[in-house]
């Protein structure tokens, strides 16, 4: 018997309870995509004809394979490092970051080994992968300012002890054809250059050669060519040479005005560049961003120019070709193909492009014309691949790993849903007849539709399939309009290269894109929906705003209609620096709400701009209007008030902070519904709601006089400028995520004393009555006399918070989700129930009638709330939630370096059926019961009938 329990014992701890979805409900109302940012760096695979896998690295700490004919992510792995370069030898990747040097399988993106540098790499200058002439064993030989390492491209182990530089810079390695040394050029700090020799077996000098002559404020860039040292000095402009062999160090000089080319403004690394590694005389020279210079050493080491490439994006060499690219208009690339000895161009090869290119990668086998291949990353962050007989081939817009702003937008209905409303709305001089017949023309249409829907519910009926919502509706119609419970929308983002993307909430497709190159992408900018569709025939507009880009002051306003991505209105510029911006709730002409800016000088303006309906508008709210702005880099508020006559802001009041800077600004969202004023208690009685729409949540961070850390967390009345209620928290840092709606404030802290993430939460209440019955007024004194009664309380969250959000609804009926996004890429949804300030300690019967929770100081995280299940987010840098047609339902995006859409039931759905609810059987049933229900009503008459003849 003691056996039989140890051996149950046994089978019991390997249990292990799961969370888990049916199989057919992943990916039905959720979406993600995965990308890999913007890339720097692409390695094409050189050792089969038709590779089916393109490497790249990117600035997001990504190294990842794609497909190279689809261009979807095969593999991918997200550094806690940046990554300073890729390269590839046989069916190994290696990546170099500041303190790893690591190998990946090509084919699974395994790691196959990891090896950690002695010296950490300060500016990798050069990563090489080179053979052994002996025993022809792949090396990986990496070069930074600090250090030379080289390591076994089998197994990562060190080769020889790691070279450790002091003082100086390192500027090129190469490997001597002859006698396998490495070769590494320093910069010393009285203008010498050094170039030595390391045996590749065990790093010992083998040779050591000085160059003097150079000013010590010139910090030349060098290269090594197959017997000689080029530098290109910073002071004078001039190209030095000199030769690695032979007892003379003498050097050569040439400027670089003497070969016709402009003087370069700036140098860095890539100025002058090694175009071969071995055996060759020729470099190449950038001059400018987009002039591309190729030249050769002649015998007497003076140096010749052979070819200039203008629109220069890249360049590859192999063969003794150098293929140059430019770009000679927005849908074509060039490649010209170049002698490397004498700068004729050898064959010129065209490709198709969708965008502007920063930088382009070009790839040719041998031998094989039709395996050429261009990646050319574009200006927006995308890239795309083309060929030279199909053109482009696929895209991948990774621009969207850097989204900053969101907005949902909801589509328009169909053209049927609208004449009803055209024939009694927009025909007023029609007669009473001219009105019957149009809405009888109109019915005819709706039953029209509704016969076709039919007539697909009885096809799929008959296949066994489930029906097409839009069967019968054309596929151009169907394609960009509402559904029925307003659960697919437009998403409109706007991402760090100032791109606008319109995506479609139904499986995440690029509808369309629009690049704003006139912004300033560094500042803050602001997306806002100046009206929707509800406003029929009038299309959508949606505006953005920031500084403009360059040194010119002001700011730039671009409107366009959300939906398709055209241009309204076109671009508008502001005067002066923006400082703030308020979407009013203000309507112009065509139903357009009223965007106010101001600048640094205190002037307003309007946008639309000239309307007199607007300006009527504002100046009947006279001192009624009220902006605020943060001083940058201060912890100062300021409040002034818009004076429509002048059209200028004057100051009202000023606050001082306490800190050293403003971390966040959180006002409510404009937009949300309040559904209940108040909180019903245990004993029947109210607990009415602080609702302040001008209440913005303010935080700063600062250290106290003994170095410690505190963030205080303030909320300000924007338009009085009162402290409605601040706490400070020390011994904390940042990040802080903060979320305000309604009348409750939650914010997340890391508490440094017990190494924890925090959670508090903040609820305002009217200390006596009802303050705002109507409409609230700061300005008004029953509602700004005594502050309002304050309840807080913290919890403890058992994981690293990245991110924080709630859910909204259509009326704000819904209990709201408070939504956690977790540092290795889960969201949880949490019930703001558990985040409530009034869990009491020991529950009375009044707290248990109102369904307050006992307080736990451990906040719960089930796994079965999170909302992603196992799509995980990596990088999380925000989540938004919109309403849906359904009060039960919340659309939520969670975008970082992927992409994640799905909807959420925080009260489960109560409001409609469920998608696998059985129509058949339940119809089925309906009519059998009716049919029995009919057949038992005559038996029973006939029965009766019979009974009484006897």
């Amino acid at each position: 018997m003691m056996k039989f329990l140890l051996v149950l014992l046994a089978f019991a701890s390997l249990l292990v309870s799961t969370n888990q979805i049916f199989e057919d409900q992943v990916g039905k109302f959720d979406w993600r995509q995965r990308y890999v940012g913007r890339v720097f760096k692409v390695v094409f695979d050189v050792t089969q004809t038709k590779s089916d896998a393109v490497y790249v690295a990117s600035e997001q700490n990504v190294v990842a394979a794609l497909n190279a004919r689809s261009g979807g992510l095969l593999w991918r792995q997200v550094l806690a490092q940046p990554v300073y370069d890729i390269a590839k030898m046989g069916n190994l990747l290696v990546s170099v970051t500041r303190e790893t040097v690591q190998a990946w399988d090509t084919l699974t993106g395994y790691v196959v080994w990891e090896q950690p540098i002695a010296v950490r790499c300060q500016g990798l200058r050069k990563l090489s992968l080179v053979r052994e002439a002996t025993t022809n064993k792949g090396v990986v030989c990496v070069l930074c300012d600090s250090m030379l390492g080289v390591y076994s491209l089998l197994t990562g182990k060190p080769i020889g002890d790691t070279v450790e530089f002091s003082g100086g810079r390192t500027s090129d390695l190469a490997m001597d054809a002859e006698s396998s040394a490495l070769n590494v050029v320093r910069l010393e700090g009285d203008g010498g250059v050094v170039v030595t020799g390391f045996d590749i077996d065990d790093l010992s000098v083998v040779t050591r050669r000085s160059f003097r002559g150079f000013d010590p404020e010139s910090e030349p860039e060098c290269v090594t060519l197959s017997q000689r040292l080029v530098c290109l000095s910073r002071s004078d402009h001039s190209f030095y040479v000199g030769r690695l062999t032979g007892d003379a160090n003498e050097l050569t000089t040439t400027s670089v005005s003497s070969l016709g080319l402009p003087t370069p403004s700036s140098l860095s690394k890539d100025s002058i560049r090694r175009l071969f590694d071995r055996d060759s005389e020729s470099f190449g020279f950038q001059s400018s961003e987009d002039v591309f210079s190729i030249l050769s050493v002649s015998s007497d080491n003076s140096v010749v120019l052979l070819r200039t490439v203008s629109n220069f994006k890249g360049f590859s060499s192999h063969g003794g070709l150098i293929s140059a690219m430019s770009q000679t208009s927005d849908s074509h690339l060039e490649v010209s193909l170049i002698d490397a000895t004498t700068g004729v161009v050898d064959t010129t090869v065209r490709f198709a492009t969708d965008r502007r290119i920063a930088r382009g990668f070009f790839h040719e086998l041998p031998g094989s014309s039709e395996t050429r291949r261009l990646v050319g990353v574009g200006e927006d962050w995308g890239f795309a691949m083309s060929r030279t007989e199909s053109g482009v081939v696929w895209a991948r817009e990774e621009a969207l790993v850097a989204v900053d702003l969101v907005e949902m937008v909801d589509l328009p209905v169909l053209d049927i849903d609208i004449e009803l409303e055209e024939t009694m709305e927009q025909r007023p001089a029609e007669n009473v007849l001219g009105k019957f017949l149009a809405r009888v023309h109109a019915q005819l249409h709706l039953i029209e539709g509704l016969l076709l829907k039919l007539s697909a519910l009885f096809e799929s009926f008959l296949r066994g399939s489930k029906p097409d919502v839009n069967e019968g509706i054309s596929e151009s119609v169907a394609a960009f309009t509402r559904d029925s419970f307003n659960l697919r929308k437009m998403i409109v983002v706007l991402t760090a290269s100032n791109t606008l993307f319109g995506l479609d909430s139904a499986d995440g497709a690029v509808i369309w894109k629009r690049h704003l190159a006139e912004l300033d992408c560094t500042s803050r900018r602001l997306l806002s929906i100046q009206r929707t569709v509800a406003h029929f025939p009038l299309p959508a507009v949606a505006s953005v705003l920031g500084k403009s880009r360059g040194e010119s002051p002001g700011g730039v306003v671009y409107s366009f209609n959300p939906v398709t991505g055209a241009l309204h209105g076109g671009v508008h510029r502001l005067r002066g620096n923006l400082a703030q911006a308020w979407l009013t709730p203000f309507l112009a002409k065509d139903h357009v709400k009223v965007l106010l800016t101001l600048d640094d000088a205190g002037r307003v303006e309007m946008f639309p701009r000239d309307d007199e309906r607007a300006r009527n508008q504002l100046e009947s709210q006279r001192e009624k209007l009220f902006f605020y702005t943060v001083v940058p880099g201060s912890t100062e508020v300021r409040g002034c008030l818009l004076d429509p006559g002048v059209w200028l802001c004057r100051p009202v009041w000023s606050l001082r902070l306490e800190g050293t800077r403003v971390a966040t600004v959180a006002p409510k969202r404009a937009s949300e519904h309040v559904q209940s004023q108040g909180r019903v208690l245990g004993d029947r009685s109210v607990l009415y709601k602080y609702l302040n729409p001008n209440l913005v949540a303010i935080t700063t961070e600062g250290e106290d006089a003994t170095k410690k850390s505190f963030v205080t967390v303030y909320l300000l009345d924007s338009v009085s400028g009162a402290v409605i209620f601040s706490a400070q928290h020390r011994k904390v840092r940042l990040p802080l995520r903060i979320v305000h709606s309604e009348n409750w404030l939650v914010y997340t802290v890391w508490n440094q004393k017990h190494r924890r993430s925090e959670v508090t939460v903040v609820e305002l209440y009217a200390a006596e009555r009802e303050r705002n019955a109507t409409a609230f007024s700061s300005l008004r004194p029953e509602d700004a006399a005594g502050p309002p009664l304050v309840l807080r309380q913290s919890y403890v969250f058992p994981g690293v918070i990245s991110q924080l959000g709630t859910t909204y609804t259509e009326k704000g009926l819904t209990t709201k989700y408070i939504l956690f996004g977790l540092h290795r890429g889960g969201i949880l949804g949490l019930s703001k129930m558990f985040i409530d300030p009034r869990r009491p300690v020991v529950p009375s019967d009044l707290d248990r009638e109102e369904g307050l929770l006992p307080y736990i100081p451990e906040l719960p995280m089930p796994l079965d709330l999170m909302i992603n299940y196992n799509q995980t987010v990596v990088g999380l840098r925000g989540i938004h939630s919109s309403p849906a047609g359904l009060e039960s339902t919340s659309l939520v995006l969670a975008y970082g370096l992927d992409l994640y859409f799905t909807r959420v039931f925080p009260s489960q759905m109560f409001d409609i059926l469920k998608e696998d609810f059985d129509y058949m059987f339940i119809t089925a049933v309906v009519v059998a019961l009716t049919t029995a229900a009919i057949v038992c009503q005559r038996l029973s008459s006939r029965k009766a009938l019979l009974k009484a003849w006897k």
